[in-house]
């Protein structure tokens, strides 16, 4: 199976990123050598089977769940096992600043990743593959928009072959993160926190840093505040009263931590939204 889709060039130039080709791979016999790469980036994301990519340090086998990402210019050779082998999609690719996007630490070498929500890139890659099949310009900016929601669910769900273990914990604690929102109004102590997740309070907290990018104090407090706001602008409750319903033991505290994250106290934050200023 081989499924080509090549798009014309866009007649805005202001896109963050926008597909040039994309397609899917399910081939014994495919097998790619470019001495002098390509224009654009060349991005794949394997979802069944296996295959070989090479590097300066020579081959490496990738499966099921993990991907790689070439630079423009960059040699490329890759092939799939003919055996077993990969079902791949495939994405080449102009971006702005795509090494800030992703996080790449040496966009002058080959990426290697691994991936999950595999669901999900599927059908991101497969509303691409729609657009092409009837496209028109008018398709232009949805074509940007869906390949950029799919680079950023990929900087969100990957990680590179020589760190794979984040992985393992990415749903569990964006699913106890989900948790905490959810219930930011009532009491949460750090060790009930961890125990949602399953892990020990050590363990949690730092997974939960690595991942969310902060500590799950920090992001409980900031959930309580965003409750807050609303309830400032939606309700004629005191501060008093909304510092403790948003879960908050004194409404100094609250009112401290409002000042600090948002730049102004509860009450300034009211008079200037129910002023209409803020609208």
């Amino acid at each position: 199976m081989r499924n080509h889709w090549f798009m014309p060039e866009p007649g805005y130039a202001g896109y963050t990123c926008y597909p040039v080709a994309y397609g899917r791979y399910l081939d014994p016999e495919h097998r790619e050598y470019r001495p002098n790469g390509i224009r654009e980036y060349n991005l794949h994301l394997v979802f069944n089977g296996q295959g070989e990519v090479r590097t300066e340090q020579g081959n490496v086998r990738l499966t099921a769940g993990q991907g790689f990402l070439y630079a423009p210019g960059q040699a490329q050779q890759y092939y799939a096992d003919p055996s077993d082998p990969w079902d791949i999609r495939w994405i080449h690719l102009q971006a702005h600043d795509l090494k800030r996007l992703l996080g790449l630490r040496n966009p002058d070498k080959v990426w290697l990743f691994s991936f999950s929500g595999e669901d999900r890139f599927e059908e991101l890659h497969e509303q691409l593959c729609q657009l092409g099949e009837g496209y028109e310009s008018v398709h232009e900016p949805k074509l940007s928009a869906v390949l950029y929601e799919l680079l950023v669910e990929l900087a969100r769900n990957s990680e590179s072959i020589e760190g794979t273990s984040l992985l393992n914990h990415q749903d569990t604690i964006r699913s106890t993160a989900d948790y905490i929102r959810r219930h930011c109004t009532q009491p949460l102590s750090l060790a009930e926190m961890a125990d949602t997740a399953g892990y020990s309070v050590y363990y949690f907290n730092r997974m939960f840093k690595s991942i969310m990018g902060v500590p799950p104090g920090r992001y409980l407090l900031e959930c309580r505040i965003l409750v807050s706001k609303r309830m400032l602008v939606n309700s004629e409750l005191s501060v008093k009263q909304i510092a403790s319903q948003c879960g908050f033991t004194h409404s100094s505290y609250f009112i401290r931590m409002f000042r600090t994250n948002i730049g102004m106290t509860p009450q300034q934050f009211r008079l200037l939204y129910s002023s209409g200023s803020g609208k």
